[in-house]
């Protein structure tokens, strides 16, 4: 249990060692064009020296720098650095791609919004076709419009997808993982299979030294000749990589912007269609304005008239609700309604009624409704008219 305790811990060592690494290589971001000229710089100085030192090896392979470990071991961390950048630029384009996948969804229910909308207008406007024939012939025009529109929303939408976001998720897709699979592993092989041919070979060479007498330990021993054709397996991986990273960085730069240019370019053009569409349609637009602003005028003339025939009404039914309500049967019977001959301050509504015969006071027990929220009942209370004046209290007012 401790050996199988300890193996998982250092197994969590190495895991968030290589995460950490990641998140670093991930997390760099230059802020400065010095910076990013620096690291153009570096990797194109990288990539010289290795084509230097390549050729000066295929011309003599016998005083080649080649022979020596360190050598292999700057290519190898010239490949490790290449490696993270393009790891950065990954997680860049990786955002892009998602973001486009993202519009292209919205896009897509946005046009069938469109779509809706464009049919439900037309429906609509066949109907008002019915009672009113400009208004019906707005809304169907309107419904051709939106459709026009929703055509140009439609062609920008295929043209980003083609032009834009079909090219970077096919450089996600085979280019960078051909890097990441294919040529960083047959590079690393061929470093590992010459560093394991030279220890082999040095070690080989060490035996038949001592064996001769030879005092050899400590020394450099020679072994150009007889790694010769690992060298060049190293140097075949490196310039496979190196081909495929110059690729990368062509379509990650040059193409992309070309890319975008394209569908700038595709893009106006649509949209200047567009504004064409609409630019034909403004006479019509002016012409129905001013249509829309006679209808208008002609339905508040219509909408005064029948605002004033509804006060006419509701003031005649008011003077019938209010007399069948004073003279009615229910809570109020027993009790006429007397009024002082002239107007009542405050109240115009109704003319004064009654006879003066019987009498100008009235008191009385009148049911009056509570205000609870939960439950309504009716109270008594002893109600007055006095001098033009409406009382009401719980009891008689002693005098």
């Amino acid at each position: 249990p401790d050996v199988n305790g300890r193996r998982k811990a250092k197994e969590g060592e190495r895991g968030a060692r290589s995460r950490r690494r990641v998140r670093e290589s991930i997390s760099y971001r230059p802020t400065d064009r010095r910076d990013i000229g620096r690291m153009e710089f570096d990797a194109k100085s990288a990539s010289n020296a290795f084509v230097a030192s390549t050729r000066a090896d295929l011309a003599a392979p016998a005083t080649s720098p080649l022979r020596s470990a360190t050598e292999l071991q700057s290519f190898r961390q010239t490949v490790d650095q290449m490696q993270e950048r393009l790891e950065t630029d990954r997680h860049g384009l990786k955002k892009c791609a998602k973001a486009l996948r993202d519009i292209q969804k919205t896009g897509e229910s946005h046009l069938g919004f469109d779509a809706q909308f464009a049919d439900s207008l037309e429906k609509f406007g066949s109907m008002a076709l019915r009672y009113d024939s400009k208004i019906g012939t707005a809304f169907l025009k309107f419904s051709v419009i939106f459709k026009e529109m929703s055509s140009v929303s439609k062609n920008s939408l295929q043209a980003l997808g083609n032009m834009v976001a079909f090219p970077v998720d096919n450089l996600l897709k085979s280019d960078f993982k051909t890097i990441n699979d294919d040529m960083k592993r047959n590079f690393d092989r061929a470093v590992r299979e010459h560093e394991t041919a030279r220890v082999k070979i040095e070690k080989e060479k060490r035996r038949g030294s001592e064996s001769g007498g030879a005092d050899a330990v400590g020394g450099a021993i020679d072994c150009s000749t007889e790694l010769v054709k690992e060298r060049r397996a190293v140097q075949l991986g490196m310039v496979d990589y190196l081909v495929k990273a110059n690729e990368i960085r062509t379509k990650k730069g040059i193409e992309f912007v070309q890319h975008l240019m394209e569908f700038y370019h595709m893009h106006y053009k649509i949209l200047e269609d567009g504004l064409k569409v609409l630019t034909d349609l403004g006479s019509w637009a002016n012409t129905l304005a001013g249509e829309l602003n006679g209808l208008r005028s002609r339905q508040e003339e219509e909408r005064k008239e029948l605002l004033e025939l509804r006060k006419q009404i509701k003031s005649d039914v008011t003077v019938e609700k209010d007399v069948s309500f004073l003279g009615g049967g229910g809570p109020f019977e027993g009790v006429s309604y007397v009024s002082q001959t002239g107007t009542v301050s405050g109240y115009n509504l109704h003319q004064p009624a009654g006879e003066e015969s019987f009498g100008m006071e009235k008191a009385g027990i009148l049911m009056k409704r509570s205000d609870g929220r939960l439950r309504k009942v009716f109270q008594k209370r002893y109600c007055q008219v006095k001098d033009g004046q409406f009382t009401m209290a719980h009891g008689p007012v002693l005098e």
